[in-house]
């Protein structure tokens, strides 16, 4: 054998291993999709109880991604801008005697 495990459970090999493409490339590409891609696999990410519908969101105090249940029938996200206009008149009497 001539491949090795990282702790990652990623492999790499010596150069000139015959086999590297099938036994060190292919076996990352699956552990990269199945594994170390996922959003379980993150140190900072807490996904405990986890259901369709779901979002995650930053928590600054644990310095972590946590998961947010929407309220029902709560599809988006919107954003709402409110616009202040202030207009002054100003009015001139004359008076000719």
């Amino acid at each position: 054998m001539a491949y090795y495990a990282l702790s990652s459970g990623l492999r790499y090999c010596d150069i000139g291993y015959t086999n590297w493409r099938t036994d060190v490339v292919n076996y990352n590409w699956t552990v990269l999709n199945n594994t170390l891609l996922k959003f379980t696999a993150l140190l900072d990410t807490d996904t405990t109880g986890l259901t369709n519908g779901d979002i995650l969101v930053y928590k600054s105090s644990s310095q972590n991604w946590e998961r947010k249940a929407l309220e029902p029938g709560y599809h988006h996200i919107s954003t709402t801008t409110t616009t202040t206009t202030t207009t002054t008149t100003t009015t001139s009497t004359t008076t000719t005697t």
